[in-house]
């Protein structure tokens, strides 16, 4: 996963993140997602990741 941009408030930061991944039979995962943090006391506490689910679907599941 690869940041693109950062913004950080109170004990959350979020995060634009570009994942990329080949799989073993060559296809190729590229996907724009979003990352919520959330830290308390120093400790992360909480991820949450949303993505393309279209995209995810295509290279993951429409093979099958």
């Amino acid at each position: 996963m690869r940041p693109r941009a950062m913004t950080a408030e109170g004990d959350r930061v979020a995060a634009e993140v570009e994942s990329y991944g080949v799989n073993p039979d060559g296809t190729v995962y590229n996907n724009d997602c979003h990352v919520l943090l959330v830290i308390r006391d120093r400790k992360l506490v909480q991820v949450k990741k949303y993505l393309g689910t279209q995209h995810t679907y295509a290279v993951f599941l429409e093979k099958r």
